[in-house]
């Protein structure tokens, strides 16, 4: 039965068909309302109005429904082992309404249901996008040190066994690393940061911001050189980037911040004749 209801699911999701994909639990709900798989059934139904809301943001009554599966799994069925889940799932809810309506109360909101998804969920992936969610919510509200302790996480040897963690958040759990050391002004964590992104995930599309970041931080330290040095390293690495004109300006800034003028002159001037 339970693999009946997530291979169902899983065929309606690939279709994009959710309203469809959601017939067979909610009929399995109603024919057996005792039966083993039922708690299955009702997450189920919470995930698929999830991305039926992932799939068409503007349709908010996807979100609320989803919440609303959500809160009733939590209360229906305290004991399930897919408990964890729903608090992921309904921290995800927080999160997403934060992000359409503004409201700071969804940010603690998404926090505490992250937490307590961190508090019941075994080892695995889910384990890991709960404490990456949690850094990124203390993040939101300005906890820096909280944020990166829970990155941190991600990166541990927790989740060692799972290659997924590594591959697909991996990146992202260095990145926002750096953020939040750059907002301690810890220089050396996020050069650390920086290094790891460069080394493992060159071509990830963070690499360049990660460069830029950290540049721009070591002139708002007024350390001009430090900064160039990374500027040329970006220049070297990603020579086609959009970013570039912004980078080499950069450089052009760092000159006249050390009173070389006719290093920053030319600069500029060459600036101008490759960003016309």
């Amino acid at each position: 039965q339970r693999q009946d209801i997530l291979k169902i699911a899983a065929l309606g999701i690939e279709q994009k068909k959710f309203s469809d994909a959601e017939t067979n639990p909610e009929n399995y709900l109603a024919q057996f309302p005792d039966a083993p798989a039922v708690d299955l059934a009702a997450l189920t139904l919470g995930e698929l109005e999830l991305r039926n809301f992932a799939a068409q943001p503007a349709a908010t009554n996807h979100l609320a429904a989803a919440q609303s599966r959500f809160n009733q799994f939590i209360g229906a069925f305290p004991n399930s082992p897919l408990l964890g889940k729903a608090y992921l799932d309904r921290g995800w809810c927080n999160w997403l309404t934060w992000e359409n309506s503004g409201d700071a109360s969804e940010i603690s909101n998404s926090l505490s249901n992250f937490k307590l998804a961190a508090e019941k969920l075994p080892p695995s992936v889910d384990l890991a996008v709960a404490r990456f969610k949690m850094g990124d919510a203390l993040f939101a509200q300005n906890d820096f040190k909280g944020a990166l302790e829970n990155y941190q996480a991600v990166l541990g040897d927790d989740f060692t066994n799972f290659p997924d963690v590594k591959n697909a958040m991996g990146p992202w759990a260095y990145y926002q690393s750096l953020r939040a050391d750059l907002q301690l002004t810890n220089m050396a964590g996020a050069s650390n940061a920086m290094s790891q992104i460069l080394k493992f995930y060159p071509t990830a599309g963070l690499a360049d911001n990660s460069l830029l970041l950290v540049g721009e931080s070591y002139e708002d330290m007024n350390r001009p050189e430090a900064a160039r040095a990374l500027y040329r390293k970006f220049d070297e690495m990603y020579p086609e980037m959009p970013l570039r004109a912004r980078v080499d300006l950069a450089i052009a800034r760092s000159y006249e911040r050390e009173d070389d003028w006719r290093a920053a002159i030319g600069q500029y001037q060459n600036w101008l004749e490759n960003f016309p």
